[in-house]
């Protein structure tokens, strides 16, 4: 056995069906599969039956909790179940390629003594964006290589070297709050000669393919994603991953998700006004008085949003910015956990 993959699902028995039936036929004797069940209220292993009694040749198992756990929680748990060397978690509304389970295996085959694979969406191979493959040394080497810092938060691109990081597991689970905790293994984990692989190949087609009301929401990833920035590091190195991380966690668009969440929600600017606090520690000048401008579009929620809305439109018009407001809107509006 080369590759454990590990799908931990909560309340999407749709999607999760979807993405099972995709990924069965790509299984062989080098693969072994895990459904781990969150406690849903329908068990993913009724949703399944049908699906698996069409491939009985495959090895696939679907544990279920007890009681839902939360959703990092169960996503950790995924290092736990791994038997074989290479774990990959993959979302259960992500839809993989048709030769997914062929790449990762040709993948981990000729880079053996890495930590770490991290591949490709869709959306990124339409961007332009890695051109070609690269490999980074160490945790400063993999901080100054990082070409996109939310694609290693994005857990259904990354492959595991399951010996290489379950030492400090222990550390994911005390930062699960924030919704990196797998990036937190990988910065943990990698030390002076840890070394990752960055591949060109597109493994993930669909991303997100979940109903609205099941999506996780924004503001929790917003809230804890620059706690990363307080693990052990040189300060060169701090400085450099906040500078990348900050290229998606920009005032705009942290003001954006907030905003959505104050109107939709009708709240007032409490979180925004956290957020943009906490991240002044890490940020310049110039992106604090931005953050302290939009402040004033929580004066009142709706006609803020509504400007917003309609400058993120003529942006995405003008190819200035790609956000999608339909997802915003529906994450926003969203009160149920993965």
């Amino acid at each position: 056995m080369k590759l454990t993959i590990v799908i931990p699902t909560y309340r999407r028995n749709a999607s999760l069906l979807q993405s099972v039936r995709l990924l069965l036929p790509q299984l062989n004797a080098q693969v072994e599969l895990f459904v781990l069940d969150n406690a849903s209220p329908v068990a993913a292993s009724e949703t399944l039956t049908k699906a698996l009694a069409e491939h009985p040749e495959a090895n696939v198992q679907i544990i279920r909790n007890k009681v839902n756990i939360g959703a990092n929680a169960n996503i950790l748990r995924s290092f736990e179940l791994a038997t074989s060397p290479w774990l990959w978690i993959l979302g259960d509304d992500d839809i993989v390629t048709d030769t997914a389970v062929q790449d990762v295996l040709r993948c981990i085959e000729s880079h053996p003594g890495v930590s770490f694979i991290n591949f490709c969406t869709e959306v990124m191979r339409n961007r332009g964006e890695r051109p070609r493959s690269f490999e980074t040394i160490g945790q400063q080497g993999f901080v100054e290589g990082l070409d996109t810092a939310g694609n290693i938060n994005f857990m259904s691109v990354s492959i595991w070297n399951v010996a290489s990081v379950v030492p400090s597991l222990h550390l994911a689970y005390h930062y699960a709050y924030s919704m990196s905790h797998t990036f937190v293994l990988l910065l943990s984990a990698l030390g002076e000669i840890g070394q990752c692989h960055f591949s060109n190949v597109t493994l993930i087609r669909n991303v997100t393919t979940a109903h609205a009301g099941s999506k996780w929401q924004f503001r929790d990833f917003i809230l804890g994603w620059n706690t990363i920035l307080e693990l052990p590091m040189p300060a060169q190195t701090r400085k450099t991953l906040s500078r990348k991380m900050m290229n998606w966690h920009s005032p705009e668009n942290v003001c954006v998700y907030f905003l959505a969440d104050a109107a939709i929600k009708g709240k007032d600017r409490h979180d925004f006004k956290v957020v943009s606090n906490r991240l002044a520690v890490y940020v310049s000048a110039f992106q604090r008085a931005r953050f302290a401008l939009y402040r004033a579009l929580f004066i009142s929620p709706a006609v803020g949003w509504a400007l917003v809305q309609r400058i993120v439109k003529a942006s995405v018009a003008l190819n200035i910015k790609g956000i999608n407001l339909t997802d915003i809107v529906d994450r926003s509006a969203s009160t149920s956990p993965k």
